[in-house]
């Protein structure tokens, strides 16, 4: 995860191909709204708003389960 790109600031605009990391997982923004990923949740590749991700992210995984966001 460190080794990859630059590090997004909180309160930057995310952008499409931004990645973001959590336990075990990425998905890339499509958007400044959206990311796509092989969801686990859903069993399925989707399409799935960044604010309610790492919402469900924090809430089935902890604290700490996201990494960060990094900028190619």
């Amino acid at each position: 995860y460190a080794a990859v790109g630059a590090p997004v600031s909180d309160g930057s605009a995310y952008r499409r191909g931004d990645l973001f990391f959590w336990k075990g997982h990425v998905a890339m923004a499509v958007d400044d709204e959206r990311i796509i990923h092989a969801n686990g949740f859903r069993m399925a590749v989707t399409y799935e708003g960044i604010s309610e991700a790492l919402q469900r992210i924090s809430e089935q995984e902890g604290p700490g389960a996201f990494l960060g966001v990094r900028r190619l």
